[in-house]
């Protein structure tokens, strides 16, 4: 029996991760009045996450905006970049967990602000299959915390926000946003943060 239950889940921090961070960008930066808040949050709502274009074009116009840009960064920021995509990995009990989900019929799918490099780079396409849907920000044109993303992802699977739930590391971009839509939902920490999953699951895991 196929569950009516559609679980959503972001990607960084949350099921894979990466040694190096966007947040390192910072300290190849000249600008130094800009904080790492602001800088990641303009980051996340630029052209590299929300348009299906040139990278280091995109990757130039968001340098640009923040005042860090000359050549010389935009070739640090470009290999770093890379490094970042190719250095990821999934977290430890990720796969174990998405099996147990698929066993037990809930429809899976994928919701993460990434870049179309970030994104056709990751080192696992395999463990992306898992995903009935992916709802990529690149591809959209919309980033999390955007209600949006959660009506795009209702609409396609055809169900109420009261039959999803969202699983994230997040709570202003995956929680928040997805509990105030009526959307039940999980704030897990990487490794440590699974047991909370399944512990959803024992209460309310019946299909």
């Amino acid at each position: 029996m196929v569950s009516n239950k559609v679980v959503i889940f972001d990607l960084w921090q949350t099921l894979a991760d990466s040694p190096v961070r966007p947040s390192s960008i910072l300290g190849f930066s000249p600008n130094k009045n800009i904080s790492q808040e602001v800088f990641l949050k303009t980051l996340f709502q630029s052209a590299i996450f929300l348009e299906n274009k040139d990278f280091s074009l995109s990757m130039k116009e968001f340098l640009a905006s923040v005042q860090c840009w000359d050549e010389k960064i935009l070739r640090e920021t470009l290999l770093l970049w890379e490094q970042m995509a190719l250095s990821a990995y999934i977290i430890d009990g990720a796969e174990d967990l998405i099996s147990v989900l698929r066993s037990k019929n809930y429809h899976l799918c994928l919701l993460t602000n990434i870049d179309q490099f970030g994104y056709e780079k990751f080192p696992f396409p395999e463990f992306l299959e898992n995903f009935e849907y992916s709802f990529l920000s690149y591809r959209e044109g919309i980033a999390k915390p955007d209600f949006r993303c959660w009506q795009t992802i209702r609409d396609h699977f055809g169900v109420e926000y009261s039959n999803m739930i969202m699983i994230g590391d997040s709570y202003s971009d995956d929680i928040k946003p997805a509990s105030n839509l009526g959307i039940s939902t999980i704030e897990v920490d990487g490794t440590a943060g699974y047991k909370k999953v399944y512990d959803y699951l024992k209460k309310y895991g019946k299909t």
